[in-house]
């Protein structure tokens, strides 16, 4: 396992932005940040492993449960990515 010196989490929009919006600004930070002692931790790219589908997509999908009203498949689908 590797360990870093530093780490550093890139926040910023999911719900209510283009998913080449989502995706370009986090990229181009990360590729200027690279370094061996940095780890940056990606939110968005950590969500989608873990759910198996751009996070883009997931937000949709989540936000449809919560509005037609299917609490417990909504709170099963926020507890894969929290």
């Amino acid at each position: 396992m590797k360990r870093y010196k530093y780490t550093t989490y890139l926040a910023g929009p999911i719900e209510h932005v283009s998913a080449k919006e989502m995706k370009t600004w986090r990229q181009e930070l990360t590729e200027k940040l690279v370094c061996s002692d940095l780890l940056v931790y990606d939110p968005v790219v950590q969500e989608s492993f873990k759910v198996g589908k751009p996070s883009g997509e997931q937000v949709e999908y989540i936000k449809g449960l919560k509005q037609a009203g299917h609490w417990n498949k909504f709170v099963e689908e926020m507890q894969k990515i929290w």
